[in-house]
This record gives structure tokens, C-alpha cells and sequence, in this order.
């Protein structure tokens, strides 16, 4: 056959191909933010008249508060009932002073007892209470690179000689980082760990043949495990899931005996 009339394609040959799984778990312990003890001190003057009931002091949320509360008459025509909670707890008389200490404290006011009641003067509340614990959540979560840039797990291939012919044992090292996200209140905190990934599997590799892999469906599930009350940690755990494809190759060209036809315009 004249050479016009052969041609040369390239092709690649597979001998062998596996597909394996992997499973990559971390877990990261995190420091987690405990209660605050906060202290603040209200005062003011008041001036009470009949039996209305004026509010000195209201809890504006859900918090744990104690503290001492006093009050200072400096005119006083008749009784006044001193309410914690909706609920009367003493009265005073008189140009006179009193102080209540209280637990989970929601809400101060005062009463006049008669209609003809008159009384005017000050007040001071020392508050203490814990600020709430915040609380993380998770944002988003992804492969990276070192410096938390969207990126892809690299995989690197070394093989072995075993007794068998042609078999050689084939190790599979995934290296890279995975980035997360985690929001307490309106911060998002990015956080980049290492992450590898090593297993083994044997292979028939003839001559000239090489190791090409390739990984796909790589997914990644992270969750913050909440520590208990008593404990300062809490716990990050992120799992990354996929599939590694490995093939034996060799590159070979083929010759095919054909006629090149040129088309007519």
C-alpha cells in the first residue's frame, strides 16, 4: 500500500480501571464563646401622685438580672407600695429609705396606696446579668487552597513492584484544604484546615503503560456538634465524600489504510 494511502491516529488504550471511594473526616474543636458578666447601675427621680402606677425600670429582653434596688423619699404625704415583678413586695412611708435585693428581676414600679397620695424622690438599680451565649452557624463550606480560594483536592500518584507481573501496587494521595464559613451574629468567621487523604490498590500496569486518575462527585457535609452547658468547647465536624477514577494507559498509534478525497467546490 503507497504511504498517501496510510494514516496515523493517536489513542490511548485502557488496560485496567478502578473506581474507589473515599470518606475524609475532620474534626475541629472551637473555643465557644461563653456568657458575659455585665454590671450597669439606672437611677432616676420620680414623682408620684393618687394611686397610679408609674414604671421605673422594665427589662427590655429575656435576660437573667439581679441587683439591688433602692429608693429615697425625700416628700411623702402618705404610703407607697414599692411592685417587682407585678408583685407588691414592701412599702414605705414617710421621708425614708429602703434597698431589696432581687433574682431574674423584670420589672420595677411604684404605687401611690389612696388617692390623696403624694410622694416625690429618687432611685438607683444596680443591675448584674449575663450576656447570651452566641451562637454559631454555619455559612457555607468548600474545597480550597491554603489562603481559602475556591480550589480543587490535588491527587498525587506513586506505584510499586509487586511479585505478580505487570501488578504493581498504585498509592493514591489526596492533599488540599477545605474552607468554612461560620456566622456568630452578623461576623462571618472563615476558617481553612488541611485535609489528605492516602489508600492503595493494586493495578496491572504492562509496559509502556502509566497511571491516570481523576476525581469527581466531591461533596462536602459540614455540622457544629454544640457543646453541653458546663463545657467551653464546642465541636466542628466536617465530612468530605468522594470518587477517585483510576486507569492503566498507553498511548499507541494506529494506521489506517484510506484514500483522501478532495470535494469538488
Amino acid at each position: 500500500m503507497k504511504p498517501d494511502n496510510q494514516h496515523c491516529i493517536q489513542m490511548e488504550q485502557v488496560h485496567d480501571w478502578v473506581q474507589l471511594p473515599f470518606s475524609i473526616d475532620v474534626l475541629r474543636a472551637s473555643h465557644t464563646p461563653s456568657s458575659e458578666n455585665i454590671s450597669s447601675k439606672v437611677s432616676g427621680v420620680y414623682q408620684l401622685q393618687g394611686t397610679t402606677e408609674e414604671i421605673l425600670w422594665k427589662c427590655p429582653r429575656d435576660l437573667n438580672i439581679s441587683g439591688t434596688f433602692t429608693i429615697h423619699c425625700t416628700e411623702n404625704t402618705d404610703a407607697i407600695s414599692v411592685i417587682i415583678n407585678d408583685k407588691r413586695s414592701f412599702s414605705i412611708t414617710g421621708n425614708s429609705s429602703r434597698s431589696f435585693t432581687f433574682y431574674q428581676i423584670k420589672k420595677v414600679a411604684i404605687e401611690g396606696l389612696t388617692a390623696s397620695t403624694f410622694s416625690s424622690g429618687k432611685y438607683e438599680l444596680t443591675l448584674h446579668f449575663q450576656s447570651p451565649t452566641i451562637q454559631a452557624l454555619l455559612s457555607s463550606c468548600f474545597i480550597s487552597d491554603k489562603n481559602g480560594k475556591p480550589s480543587s483536592l490535588l491527587c498525587l500518584t506513586t506505584s510499586a513492584s509487586t511479585n505478580q507481573k505487570h501488578i504493581k501496587k498504585a498509592s493514591i494521595l489526596l492533599r488540599g484544604f477545605v474552607t468554612i464559613f461560620i456566622q456568630r451574629n452578623e461576623e462571618f468567621i472563615p476558617l481553612t484546615l488541611p485535609i489528605q487523604y492516602k489508600t492503595t490498590v493494586n493495578m496491572y500496569v504492562p509496559e509502556d503503560a502509566y497511571i491516570h486518575t481523576e476525581i469527581a462527585k466531591v461533596k462536602v457535609d459540614p455540622v457544629i456538634i454544640p457543646s453541653c452547658p458546663e463545657d467551653a468547647l464546642s465541636y466542628l465536624y466536617i465530612n468530605i465524600t468522594g470518587k477517585v477514577d483510576i486507569e492503566t494507559i498507553i498511548k499507541t498509534t494506529r494506521i489506517i489504510p484510506g484514500t483522501i478525497i478532495n470535494k469538488p467546490r
